[in-house]
């Protein structure tokens, strides 16, 4: 998105609260560039009564409004600011500049009274051509929704394109977004086209008519999309300016449905963000399995049925079930996933985003429906194929992947076999699990789709770089904002969910505390769970804090007393704290219970050699070594055991031998044995004029 340095400057001094210097530079600015009559003489009347206030104050007049009077002050420089930010941007973006001056090219009513007017005669007209003779209404009926469908966009891009708004324009949307006489898809677009502008620069009326919807509409389309659109819209440094802010987010969020749908919405743009790390998942595990099971091939001239192998099926009758059984499990793995939250149809719909169809901006949002004009002609000749009509009633797409399927599926239908064709015409092909009976009408389900919806748009635009894409930013909840609100109640969820996804980043921004603090505290939220206690033990370690992390395994092996990989780690803990024998006694019984792990050989060959048991310790290391394949670290150490006990010339080759594998440099090995190995090479008596001899030996 193109922005202006100067202006950026002058809101980050608004937002400071430094009123003065910001209308300084406000002045400064309007003198640079030619700007209209109204937006100099806005400046001018706040400027005249920021001096008034200021020659009050200085006369010592004591007046009880002047905070009040500053911060409206503050809100209309905001505003003032805001809209040449806008202004900016329009001018400087051929794309957006082009999105505003069409819409307001083609319609010069945007009186919002008017608007409701066109809104609420559209419903009744389509009522109305319910009456009409079915030989008149069709074309009447494509005419409607042409007329409609041309209104609504230039809608959409009115608002997107707008300035910010004031408190009875807010008013008149909302009236509209909450009458049961409007189309609940008009009110869903219009709640985009207000998300949309208010990611490109914050509103606070427009962020105010998001949260009324949410708080008011019983539509839940309409609702959720609103839900959305204020989390999308908040703006955590617009708090000096507008209090009210924090104020509407602890009002929100002092509702437990509330909080719920807030964590649900913060976990499914997790999964939205993953979109492409599944689709390559689907991709390399998935399909091939799939395909190689199929009974079609997909051919340079489409989809063909495989040849039957008579032989084959005499040969191997159980092949073809188990081949359908590997697909049937492949699929299932795939619909899991959907189930689980994961955008799996991403991949698969993103290059269908370069139809025509989406060269408009509204139809990126727009709820899909089959009267679409921009459609129209596809959906004459495949309207009454059962396949599709069962797909897209009960298919798990998005509104966008809807239309992407809706327009390809005649390309793809011809290229079908003959018994293909006429198995979908009939309706007795199905290739997904639909969502079952409630599940479209779930909140979470439809908030989802319009998630996916959402990415796809931010994602795949071709003029995406012009929008604000609010998937870029780290974790919503991690706001300041919501913090010392009802939302701190569930925190403790939300850590975890980042924690077991191995966010750790994103887990440490919602605690706002450090890593270790933030396995901690999932820790005490969860103290009957194994993982938190595990991950708070991995992380305490890795700072080298094993007496604490000894402690961790501890509690964990109260949990878990034969778990082999925890007693491995507590023995680990004991070495670094030099409790040799401790480790031993733990590694003998795991050598014993898992005589064929290497892992337990490499810990107990170095425990060995710690404690000075160089000849036990060789012949581990030998048995090690013999492997087909050769871990790097257990030839360094192997060295260190040759040189503790005494063979100073079978050490040199050892080394020699583990530089010439690594390729690790001389530095690099005297960073070894200088630091992280030194206490321990003098434990065993070599000093440190032997080690520099050594080093020499290598180079």
């Amino acid at each position: 998105m193109v922005k202006s340095n100067e202006l950026t400057q002058i809101s980050d001094e608004i937002r400071q609260r430094r009123l003065g210097k910001a209308l300084l530079l406000l002045e400064n600015y309007l003198l640079t560039h030619q700007l209209s009559y109204d937006t100099t003489e806005r400046l001018k009347a706040v400027k005249a009564d920021y001096d008034l206030m200021n020659d009050y104050w200085k006369r010592g007049f004591q007046d009880p409004e002047r905070e009040n009077v500053y911060d409206q002050l503050l809100r209309r420089t905001d505003v003032l600011c805001t809209n040449l930010q806008i202004h900016y941007c329009l001018r400087n973006s051929t794309f957006l500049h082009d999105v505003y001056a069409q819409a307001r090219k083609r319609r010069n009513d945007w009186a919002v009274s008017s608007l409701r007017i066109d809104m609420e005669n559209f419903v009744s007209d389509l009522a109305l051509l319910g009456l009409e003779p079915e030989h008149t209404r069709e074309g009447k009926l494509l005419a409607l929704h042409r007329d409609h469908q041309q209104l609504m966009s230039d809608l959409f891009d009115y608002i997107f394109t707008s300035r910010c708004w004031s408190m009875r324009l807010c008013e008149a949307f909302r009236e509209i977004l909450l009458s049961p006489t409007i189309d609940s898809s008009d009110q869903q677009l219009i709640v985009s086209a207000v998300t949309l502008s208010s990611l490109h620069f914050f509103d606070y009326y427009k962020f105010r008519l998001l949260t009324d919807v949410y708080r008011l509409a019983s539509d839940e389309l309409v609702r959720q999309r609103a839900l959305v659109g204020w989390v999308l819209a908040l703006d955590d440094s617009r708090q000096n300016i507008y209090p009210e802010l924090r104020q509407t987010v602890e009002e929100l969020t002092a509702n437990e449905h509330c909080r719920q749908e807030l964590c649900e919405l913060q976990q499914q743009m997790v999964y939205c963000k993953n979109a492409e790390h599944d689709h390559e998942k689907i991709q390399s595990e998935i399909m091939p399995e799939l395909l190689k099971n199929s009974r079609y091939r997909i051919t340079r001239n489409g989809i063909e049925e495989k040849d039957e192998d008579m032989m084959d099926d005499i040969l191997h009758p159980e092949a073809s079930e188990e081949a359908m059984e590997k697909m049937e499990n492949s699929f299932r793995r795939m619909m899991d996933m959907q189930k689980r939250g994961s955008d799996i149809y991403f991949g698969g719909f993103s290059q269908m985003k370069r139809f025509p169809f989406f060269r408009e901006l509204s139809n990126w949002f727009v709820p899909f429906y089959m009267d679409h004009p921009d459609i129209a002609d596809v959906v004459t000749r495949i309207r009454k194929n059962k396949f599709l009509q069962t797909m897209l009633r009960e298919s798990p797409f998005c509104n966008s992947d809807k239309y992407s399927f809706t327009i390809a599926f005649e390309q793809v239908l011809k290229q079908l076999p003959e018994d293909m064709r006429t198995m979908m015409e009939r309706g007795e092909a199905a290739l997904h699990e639909g969502a079952v009976g409630e599940d479209f009408r779930k909140p979470a389900y439809v908030r989802r789709l319009y998630l996916q919806d959402l990415y796809r748009f931010f994602r795949l635009h071709p003029q995406r770089s012009e929008f604000v894409n609010p998937f870029d930013r780290q974790v919503f909840l991690a706001m300041d904002i919501f913090r010392f609100t009802p939302m701190d109640g569930v925190r403790g969820g939300m850590t975890a969910f980042f924690l077991r996804r191995r966010m750790t980043e994103e887990a440490c921004a919602v605690t706002d505390m450090s890593l270790t603090d933030t396995w901690k505290y999932v820790m005490e939220q969860k103290p009957e769970k194994e993982w938190p206690v595990l991950g708070y033990a991995r992380v305490l370690f890795a700072e080298k804090r094993y007496e604490e992390a000894l402690e961790s395994y501890d509690q964990l092996l109260a949990m878990a007393p034969d778990k082999k990989n925890y007693l491995l780690n507590k023995a680990v803990c004991l070495l670094n704290l030099t409790r040799y024998q401790d480790a031993l006694n733990i590694l003998y019984q795991l050598e014993y219970t898992s005589p064929d792990d290497e892992n337990v050989s490499r810990v107990l060959a170095w425990a060995l050699l710690c404690n000075g048991r160089y000849e036990q310790a060789s012949s581990r290391y030998n048995q090690l070594l013999a492997a087909p394949q050769v871990v790097a670290d257990d030839l360094l150490n192997y060295g260190y055991c040759l040189w503790f006990s005494g063979d100073i010339i079978g050490a040199v080759g050892t080394f020699r031998q583990y530089v010439g594998d690594t390729n690790i440099s001389a530095d690099e090995m005297e960073q070894e044995m200088m630091g992280t190995e030194h206490a321990l090479i003098a434990a065993h008596g070599i000093a440190d004029h032997e080690i520099q001899l050594m080093l020499d030996s290598l180079r």
